[in-house]
């Protein structure tokens, strides 16, 4: 069986999803902009309101995906910071993405 899980890792494991997934939001909310803008329920987002400049999106972004992916390699283990990783390119990189080509009418 594997070790007990300590406070500090059970710790480490919540944040760092929680920046990964920080971090794909983000991302997603910068490179969704433009389309949020043009949608009702959208429209008193952040990024659409120029409240936050998309530049500050990125850095927030790649800010706490770093961190996210760091505190899950350190804390946990590199297999969880792997699949933080991945959670953050599968979110923002491809979901994203597609959604303007998947669209269901």
């Amino acid at each position: 069986a594997p070790d007990h899980a300590s406070l500090t890792c059970l710790s480490a494991l919540t944040v760092g999803t929680f920046m990964c997934s920080a971090s794909a939001n983000a991302c997603n909310q910068v490179m969704e902009a433009p389309f949020d803008s043009q949608m009702d329920r959208c429209k008193q987002r952040v990024m659409v309101r120029h409240l936050l400049s998309p530049l500050h999106g990125i850095i927030f972004s790649v800010t706490a995906g770093v961190a996210g992916v760091g505190l899950l390699y350190t804390l946990v283990n590199p297999l969880t910071a792997a699949l933080g990783a991945a959670n953050i390119l599968l979110y923002a990189g491809v979901y994203t993405t597609m959604k303007r080509y998947t669209v269901a009418y």
